[in-house]
């Protein structure tokens, strides 16, 4: 199956201003424990309080929207329609969770997060893919790893010190994978990798969906 990867779009024509949305309304503070930013990489709870996205008066509303507000580091926001349409693929290791989007007429609209809770590294072709070891973020690769599947991946980064990381520096995709829609974590580019089956990009772009990019899984975007 081939795969694409799934970036929110940047063209200003489209979304009119980038980020989309930058205030949100939260339910108390972002301090709160029970915020959904307290939760990084895991299955977030049921009592989770989710921020509620207010759409920038320049901006246009798309079905997956840029936002810069904290909790939104490594999640998707998308419209009720797009997120059905997500959810009834063969998706893995992603938490769809209802909130609110309140755009420029204060209109309130359903819209969901995507929350990534498990990164599927098994989707990985990992005799063709290429990962580096940092001993920080600030510090060129310290050497080049091989690793033989997911699990020996998995292994190896749950040992490394704190602060250190694996980076997939070039990401291969399994041609037999039966899943549609999954994340990948230290991916390179913007950290998370969002993918999409051909036949899930079919849909989307065939229901008129607007505010994503499709490119290959190691195009950098924009």
């Amino acid at each position: 199956m081939k795969y694409y990867r799934f970036y929110i779009s940047a063209e200003s024509s489209v979304i009119g201003k980038y980020p989309q949305i930058h205030q949100c309304i939260v339910p108390t503070t972002v301090n709160d424990p029970n915020y959904i930013d307290n939760f990084f990489w895991e299955k977030v709870p049921e009592f989770t309080l989710l921020p509620q996205g207010i759409l920038d008066r320049k901006a246009k509303k798309t079905d997956l929207i840029s936002v810069s507000f904290i909790g939104f580091s490594t999640r998707l926001f998308v419209s009720c329609k797009l997120g059905k349409i997500l959810e009834n693929f063969n998706y893995w290791g992603l938490q769809y969770l209802p909130t609110t989007l309140i755009d420029n007429n204060s209109t309130k609209d359903e819209y969901w997060i995507i929350n990534p809770y498990y990164a599927a590294y098994e989707c990985l072709d990992f005799d063709s893919s290429l990962f580096s070891h940092y001993v920080s973020s600030f510090q060129p690769p310290e050497k080049k790893l091989v690793f033989k599947n997911a699990s020996d991946f998995i292994k190896v980064q749950d040992q490394l010190p704190s602060g250190q990381f694996i980076q997939i520096e070039r990401i291969c995709l399994k041609s037999d994978n039966d899943k549609d829609f999954f994340a990948i974590k230290n991916v390179s580019g913007d950290g998370t990798g969002y993918f999409v089956s051909q036949r899930l990009k079919d849909k989307i772009q065939d229901a008129g969906c607007i505010g994503m990019v499709f490119k290959e899984p190691n195009e950098i975007y924009p």
